[in-house]
Parts: C-alpha cells; structure tokens; sequence
C-alpha cells in the first residue's frame, strides 16, 4: 500500500484500529468504498471526503489548521471533512469531492498515521 507518516500534531492510531478500518474499506469489485471514521471521531452530522492526488497531499498538510483524518495510498489522499463541506463553494482541480466518503473502486486507501 505505501502509506507513510506525516510528522506534526495528530492521533496515533493503533495496529488493531489499522487493521479494522483497512477491513472496512474492502468491498466487492467496481463497488464504491465509504471511508470509516476512525474509533473515537465522531461525525453526528455525516461526513463526505475530499481527495487530491498522491504528490499534493503533502503540500496540502501544512496549510490545514488541523490534520483530522487522512487516508492515503499510492495514488491519492482523502480527507474526511463535515457532511455538505461542498456548499456555495467548487473544490479547485485536482480536488474531488466525494458526498457520503464514498471512494470510488481504486486501491484500497488506509488511514495515514499521525506520528
């Protein structure tokens, strides 16, 4: 999969929450995936995520106020941002925006550590 740290503030995840939410991703071929929230986040009013490719994410990641919960793998990462984060504003290319954290069929993303 390839996923690295990223130094600074953060939560550090554990191997058994790893592997949980890397199990939850795994659905039948050509099926989108919904991005788990980690144990501990909450998201009352839903959630939706907003993937850049691979090479901006970490040019992305000192200009957030706070991380909050990154997935990544070879080809994009995925930030999970409050559910409607797309009204009255267009996400700039190469952003995509994903209502409901669906991830559409790629390779499966894991949570990108917080070191």
């Amino acid at each position: 999969m390839g996923v690295s740290g990223v130094s600074g503030p953060g939560q550090v995840l554990s191997l058994d929450t790893l592997v949980r939410l890397g199990r939850a991703l795994h659905g039948p071929e050509g099926t989108p995936r919904r991005l788990a929230v980690p144990e501990g986040m909450t998201a009352p009013l839903g959630c939706d995520a907003v993937a850049v490719p691979a090479r901006f994410g970490p040019l992305v990641l000192p200009r957030l106020p706070r991380v909050g919960c990154v997935y990544a793998d070879e080809t994009h990462w995925w930030w999970i941002v409050p559910s409607d984060s797309d009204y009255a504003l267009d996400w700039p290319a190469p952003a995509r925006y994903t209502t409901g954290a669906l991830v559409p069929d790629s390779p499966h993303p894991g949570p990108h550590p917080q070191t």
